[in-house]
């Protein structure tokens, strides 16, 4: 491995495909098991998980920032463009096709489009159904960042050159503002078009800040106390949120001012952070092939989870989509740790494919 990997952001690289996982598998269980009325233990549970998810995407969006800003590389058009294409564009096609069948067989195998007499449709028409979304860039739920990844890659050679001209210190200034821009926009006009030019300048700010705040860690590198305040304090960001959220959850005009996106305030400056944090992080431990996987893990997490419901299902003879219904904490959390472990397992042959292809 790459003697010159920084392993604190490997292990929050790590920590954030957990919780990225840990929000998908949980997206029935908390359906099921959360009523608005009720702040029970399932409540807070499921809605701290799903913080924590929004937080680990934001560290993802940011940390693209804070490499590929930092490389020389990236101020190289052609050559940029020619890495994107292989780490990118060509993942994002491949698996948006498997994503379109593959999602298309899950609802129509559910009923999601059942008609109202409660007749299941054709699997064709499971397709058509599924058509609208992903070319708007959600064939799945979490694809959305891919397609976002796209045209964020298409203009970051452009950042790096403005940041070449500007200087370390109007390149931060000017991430504030941007950051600032983006939030205020994604909050009043909520972009609905995952690859548009919109969706990627609501989150570029978090990109820009990503640089910003991993070029001032590294030069504080090795203070672990400093570190360990620095994730102290983007865990408290995060519950600070929640806390707000819970409070003002009954008011729908104050609920718009905290989206529950990467694109929150809240959310992307504890994910910086974090980043912060673990940047200081002196960690001996070589997590550089892990964290390469994460980027698979991401993208095949969701078609390792439903064979993995479906399995459930058919030992507790009851449909795949019931699965974590009775007990939603139990199984959430178990279903958690076996997706996140066999996703990797599968990012492993992936990787492995890859490189044998090269």
């Amino acid at each position: 491995m790459d003697k010159k990997r920084e392993s604190g952001l490997d292990l929050l690289r790590i920590f954030a495909a957990f919780f990225v996982c840990a929000v998908h598998v949980c997206n029935v269980e908390r359906e099921q098991a959360v009523n608005p009325e009720v702040l029970d233990f399932s409540y807070h549970y499921f809605w701290i998980l799903f913080r924590l998810g929004q937080t680990a995407v934001a560290c993802f969006i940011a940390l693209s920032g804070a490499f590929a800003l930092r490389t020389r590389s990236t101020l190289d058009y052609a050559s940029f463009y020619k890495k994107a294409k292989k780490k990118v564009v060509i993942p994002t096609i491949v698996f948006t096709i498997f994503y379109f069948f593959f999602e298309s067989f899950i609802k129509y195998e559910s009923g999601v489009y059942a008609d109202a007499a409660g007749n299941n449709v054709s699997y064709v028409t499971a397709l058509l159904n599924q058509l609208p979304g992903t070319i708007l860039g959600f064939p799945a739920v979490h694809m959305w960042y891919m397609f976002m990844l796209m045209i964020l890659y298409l203009l970051l050679p452009f950042v790096a050159q403005a940041k070449e001209k500007m200087g370390e210190h109007n390149f931060a200034v000017a991430s504030v503002v941007i950051w600032i821009l983006g939030t205020i926009d994604a909050i009043s006009s909520p972009p609905n078009v995952a690859w548009s030019l919109g969706y990627c300048a609501d989150i570029l700010g978090i990109v820009m800040l990503g640089y910003v705040f991993h070029e001032w860690a590294l030069k504080k590198k090795g203070n672990r106390a400093l570190g360990f305040g620095m994730i102290a304090a983007g865990c408290a960001v995060i519950a600070a949120e929640y806390l707000i959220t819970l409070a003002i959850r009954n008011n729908d005009a104050l609920l718009k001012l905290l989206p529950q996106r990467p694109h929150s305030p809240f959310l992307s400056v504890a994910a910086l952070l974090l980043i912060a944090g673990f940047t200081m992080m002196d960690i001996k431990a070589n997590l550089g092939w892990l964290s390469l996987l994460t980027f698979w893990v991401y993208i095949v997490h969701p078609a390792v989870m439903q064979p993995v419901f479906a399995v459930e299902g058919a030992i507790l003879g009851i449909p795949f989509a019931q699965v974590g219904e009775k007990d939603p904490v139990l199984i959430g959390t178990v279903n958690m740790v076996i997706v996140f472990i066999l996703s990797f397992v599968v990012s492993h042959f992936i990787e492995k494919w890859r490189g044998r292809k090269a």
